[in-house]
């Protein structure tokens, strides 16, 4: 009996044991963490979810405004001319200019069709590789040029927008620097992909861009440079075309900008081969010329419609001018 009264008065002794002051210490503090790390968790959900709201009406207002883009046809650019009569030496009367009035904006425009494989690839590859893959947007270009402003893994600023984005700023004339109006273009890419083909949109886009000064669109850009239509362009020519919308007064082959020293500063043959090397360099890594066809091209002989050599070969044009 004894030995039974002392096991249970010792059991009610254990029971009893008060727990330490840091395990107490510990407790109390782990309860304070969970609480707080609950409430900031909560508070985290709920302002998720009013700024998703929040952006989802800022979203669709702008999906609204991205649905009235469309692609028209282009009216060709010319200059205009003012004829009259004059008699020449011989007392016979002639039609000759009398003033020629320069616009601003110069085109030809030409079908996809006319427009050779080599040209159209000579573009793609160099301003948006991906271009028959995605729906306007390339996300993971997107990315790296976001990414790249922050971390410089290149050298040079590396553009995110695709040729389907780079149409819509052309034909918006939407060029503001602001978040509003990449998403505003995103959306607008994305509606323009839902409504015409790869063919349309590339159409539109090489009809349009800019070749410096008021040159613009392929046909024009080709004539204006190697003096030939845009089906007779070589792949070197191709690729040196491809290069000027980057920054025609930077790669434009005609461009030339001195210093007060009369000191040549930008040098637009210079600039545009080096470029043209990146061009014909993308071809090959796309597959669309061989290694080969590759190292042939880099050192193709170009002849431009203001050398000696082209001018010989076609004294037309001197007599023209």
């Amino acid at each position: 009996m004894d030995n039974t009264n002392t096991i249970q008065q010792t059991g009610k002794h254990k029971r009893k044991k008060k727990q330490s002051l840091p395990f107490r210490i510990f407790k109390k503090l782990l309860a304070v963490i969970s609480t707080t790390l609950l409430s900031l968790f909560l508070v985290m959900v709920i302002t998720g979810t009013i700024v998703a709201t929040a952006l989802t009406v800022y979203v669709l207002d702008f999906m609204e405004d991205s649905t009235n883009i469309t692609l028209q046809e282009l009216e060709s650019g010319s200059d205009t001319y003012f004829y009259g009569i004059q008699k020449d030496e011989d007392g016979d009367e002639e039609i000759v200019i009398l003033n020629r009035v320069k616009t601003d904006v110069q085109r030809i425009p030409v079908s996809i069709e006319r427009i050779p494989q080599h040209v159209r690839d000579a573009f793609v590859y160099t301003e948006d590789e991906r271009f028959y893959l995605h729906e306007g947007v390339d996300y993971k270009r997107t990315l790296s040029a976001f990414m790249n402003m922050f971390l410089h893994f290149y050298d040079t600023n590396q553009g995110g927008s695709t040729i389907t984005q780079q149409l819509i700023k052309n034909l918006t004339g939407d060029d503001e620097q602001s978040p509003q109006r990449k998403i505003r273009e995103i959306f607008s890419a994305m509606q323009l992909e839902r409504t015409y083909t790869k063919d349309e949109i590339l159409e539109e886009y090489l009809n349009y861009i800019g070749f410096g000064g008021p040159i613009n669109g392929i046909q024009l850009a080709s004539i204006r440079y190697f003096g030939k239509n845009v089906d007779e362009l070589t792949v070197p020519e191709a690729a040196v075309l491809a290069a000027i919308p980057k920054s025609p007064q930077f790669y434009g082959p005609f461009v030339e900008t001195y210093n007060e020293n009369n000191r040549v500063i930008v040098d637009g043959k210079a600039n545009n081969k080096s470029r043209q090397r990146y061009v014909l360099y993308q071809m090959y890594k796309n597959g669309a010329i061989t290694f080969d066809e590759y190292q042939k091209y880099l050192n193709t002989k170009l002849v431009y419609t203001d050398s000696e050599e082209y001018l010989r070969l076609h004294p037309e044009d001197s007599a023209e001018e």
